[in-house]
């Protein structure tokens, strides 16, 4: 038969219109069916003329008293039954999926876990509600807000540098830090209190491999030509504290991991004139209401802090 070859036509039928279908064939009856489906008999006729309609095939011989199926109708009704079932199935699925994602976050942060006692935080929000199940994982701005856009997870941990503002999702901010020097303690500007971001950018500056972007984008304000100065990016904060031990330049980084970093070797902070911010910040997307989400939301509000 045509219809059941029309692998690409296009449909408007309803599952409404089907479950119609398979009822009143299987009970050669519409008053029985129609109970079983707790509408009119009128609207079961309707649903069946509306799914012939679609077909453009005839599914029931209205010639006789007995509700019977014709030639083509009985050609479709396993097919028929087939959609019915698995429509089933998807309802049930949707439905536990649904109730599993109640108890369920997924938290998506840019490189930020090492920080701020972030994992320590982490643990202790899972170790006081062991019934939520947090899925988490880390990767750059850029797929973080692609992952909240798309609802593949339910709450981002970001630093945002730019002046862009964040307008299409729900913001709290969770620390304000603010990008400082790092330099060997022997170095010219080790000996000022503050400097301007115009002559540190003069000198050699050494960066988190993860953060480059970042500082540029703090940058960005201050009218810095990113041409004329050379940025190094090191993969961790052991690399930037070896080259800065042998006074080879300065770091330009926020003022929390510059603590970290420095502990390890004869370096010291010094503030900038500006204090360009670095703040640390919550996303959700603007319809994201989820009772479970805003607990953990509510509980980094309140642990999340400069150490």
């Amino acid at each position: 038969m045509q219809i059941l070859n029309a692998k690409y036509k296009e449909y408007s039928m309803q599952i409404s219109w089907i479950q119609a279908f398979v009822e009143a064939a299987d009970r050669q009856n519409f008053t029985e069916a129609a109970e079983i489906m707790y509408v009119s008999q009128s609207t079961l006729s309707k649903y069946i003329k509306s799914l012939e309609a679609e077909l453009d095939v005839i599914l029931f011989d209205r010639t006789t008293r007995s509700t019977k199926l014709t030639y083509e109708g009985e050609q479709v009704l396993q097919y028929a039954r087939d959609i019915c079932d698995s429509y089933q199935i998807f309802i049930k699925q949707a439905a536990e999926y649904k109730a599993s994602r109640k108890n369920t976050i997924r938290l998506v942060s840019t490189p930020l876990m090492h920080l701020y006692d972030l994992a320590e935080i982490i643990v202790r929000f899972q170790q006081q509600f062991p019934d939520i199940h947090l899925i988490m994982h880390e990767s750059e701005l850029k797929p973080v807000l692609k992952c909240i856009e798309t609802g593949q997870a339910d709450v981002a941990i970001i630093r945002q540098t730019s002046l862009k503002p964040y307008d299409d999702y729900q913001v709290f901010p969770l620390i304000d830090d603010e990008l400082v020097i790092l330099c060997n303690k022997n170095h010219p500007i080790a000996s000022k209190q503050e400097v301007g971001i115009h002559e540190a950018v003069k000198e050699k500056l050494y960066a988190l491999q993860g953060s480059v972007d970042l500082l540029k984008n703090a940058l960005e304000r201050y009218d810095i030509d990113f041409g004329t100065i050379t940025i190094t990016a090191c993969v961790n904060g052991f690399a930037v504290a070896n080259f800065l031990k042998y006074n080879d330049g300065i770091s330009l980084i926020v003022r929390s991991t510059a603590k970290r970093i420095g502990a390890m070797d004869d370096l010291c902070i010094v503030s900038l004139k500006e204090h360009p911010p670095y703040p640390v910040q919550a996303l959700m997307g603007k319809k994201n209401t989820n009772f479970t989400t805003m607990k953990f939301i509510n509980y980094l509000l309140t642990n999340f802090s400069l150490s």
